[in-house]
């Protein structure tokens, strides 16, 4: 949401639970929807004034994917970095045709692997920091010989923010 923010882009979270809308909204997010209650394709077009949605980075894909790309505008690109739903994943063919939209899988290991892109996203991260543009969001801390419980926490799904091992 911060880059979002700092590179001109609108937020917009969508949670599939309740519990975090709030911490959504408290992090900064305008606009905050949730899966199963809110009308997810209408609720993207009202906000964008009808325009839809340039840019989709989506952890969860599922049958919401679905809704999202229909709330995309023409030439959006999607980009799906996680498959969280274990629910199958429709894809609106002729909304994709129609409106020449790009879908797209992303790792991490783009960047890492690569020198030239993981100096650039660094010094891209490091000047935020600096300029405070970006302020990291710690939900909990553990020192590393409490890393089973670490990953409870983690796979609670209850955390708002990262999760820090630290090494004493």
């Amino acid at each position: 949401m911060q880059i979002a923010k700092h590179v001109g882009a609108t937020p917009i979270a969508i949670t599939r639970k309740g519990g975090k809308v709030d911490e959504l909204k408290g992090a900064g997010f305008m606009h905050v929807l949730q899966a199963g209650e809110d009308d997810i394709e209408r609720e993207i077009l009202r906000i964008t004034d009808g325009q839809g949605a340039r840019v989709v980075f989506d952890p969860v894909t599922g049958p919401d994917l679905e809704r999202i790309i229909k709330a995309t505008c023409k030439d959006a690109i999607v980009v799906i970095y996680g498959a969280l739903s274990h629910e199958a994943t429709p894809i609106p063919v002729m909304h994709v045709l129609g409106k020449h939209t790009t879908i797209r899988g992303y790792e991490f290991i783009e960047v890492t692997s690569d020198d030239a892109k993981l100096e650039r996203a660094k010094a891209f991260i490091n000047e935020g920091l600096s300029a405070g543009h970006f302020q990291p969001q710690v939900a909990r801390t553990f020192a590393f010989e409490d890393v089973v419980n670490a990953y409870r926490y983690l796979e609670s799904n209850s955390q708002f923010g990262k999760i820090v091992l630290t090494l004493d």
